[in-house]
């Protein structure tokens, strides 16, 4: 599949050249190709890298379900994959590493193994954003009871 990517951009490269180099004096079609030409150069990079699923260094803006950590102290970075309400899949979230957030994480660990739904969000919210977690925000962990969690058929 990235083949395809690569050769799709290849392929708008060489179409976009081919454009620029047999209309010589048509600058305002060329003032108008170049920038789309970058958006869509842009806008590719982006989409290709949410499809390969990396970790995404924003916060959630929901409630969130635990599922597991590895925190990596000499990389300054704590890997998290969470469930968002309302999202099928979890997805991997990356965090920089933080004493207080890796003990938060273990002891949502400890329940975790312990076969109780651990859900979590981000507390002190104000304004409600989707940056980076910063220095004075952490994760509020608590156990959700199954009936609220459950889907009532």
């Amino acid at each position: 599949m990235e083949y395809t990517i690569y050769a799709s951009l290849v392929l708008i490269t060489l179409m976009c050249l081919w454009a620029i180099i047999s209309i010589p004096k048509n600058y305002l079609f060329k003032s108008l190709l170049i920038p789309a030409m970058i958006l869509i150069a842009i806008s590719t990079w982006y989409t290709y890298n949410a499809i390969l699923g990396y970790g995404t260094e924003f916060k959630p803006t929901k409630e969130v379900v635990y599922h597991s950590h590895v925190a990596i102290k000499s990389v300054g970075k704590i890997y998290v994959l969470l469930t968002a309400f309302g999202d099928d899949e979890p997805r991997l979230h990356i965090y920089p590493w933080s004493e207080e957030l890796e003990k938060q994480l273990q002891g949502a660990g400890d329940q975790q193994k312990a076969g109780i739904l651990v859900v979590g969000m981000i507390k002190k919210n104000d304004p409600p954003n989707s940056l980076p977690l910063q220095d004075d925000e952490q994760f509020q962990f608590y156990i959700m009871p199954p009936n609220e969690w459950m889907p009532k058929d």
